[in-house]
């Protein structure tokens, strides 16, 4: 049970980076604006985001059945929280939570400034940086406080049944 575990844990964050880089991506169709390949663009950042957020949910799913096939987990945790309402669970979650404040204020300050027109067209790809910095962050913040990335670093999640 460790390898596919593990296996799709990874997959998980792969899945959250692929999407919070297809969201940075999409400033990038202002380049291939009334070009032949403009359509292409679009046809294949679409693919990317909606793929990789529909197999982040499924491998979500995955590692939560899988955890749940430990009984003995699950009665020395039979009622936690979910990752994104709890804070500070763990080293890696606290650089998450930190960085997930750090970002999501960064977004909504050049968020509200991009509205405004004071950010100059020329660098709003600071913007899709700040929001996509945001979506990857807050998506570590809800797996590393998660109970299936306690329960992965409990070693349990490494025992072979």
């Amino acid at each position: 049970m460790k390898k596919s575990y593990i296996a799709w844990f990874v997959g998980q964050i792969t899945m959250l980076v692929l999407f919070s880089l297809s969201i940075l991506a999409m400033y990038f169709v202002e380049f291939f604006r009334s070009t032949q390949y403009e359509l292409l663009y679009l046809r294949i950042n679409g693919g990317v985001f909606w793929a990789s957020a529909l197999l982040l949910i499924l491998a979500s799913i995955v590692v939560c059945i899988l955890r749940k096939r430990d009984t003995d987990f699950e009665k020395e945790h039979p009622k936690h929280r979910p990752g994104c309402i709890r804070v500070f669970q763990n080293t890696p979650a606290k650089v998450a939570d930190i960085a997930t404040a750090i970002t999501g204020l960064t977004a909504i300050i050049l968020f509200i400034l991009d509205m405004k027109i004071l950010i100059p067209r020329g660098i709003q790809v600071v913007v899709f940086i700040s929001i996509s910095l945001f979506i990857l962050s807050f998506g570590m913040h809800c797996i590393l406080n998660g109970i299936n990335f306690e329960y992965l670093v409990s070693n349990k999640g490494g025992e072979k049944k």
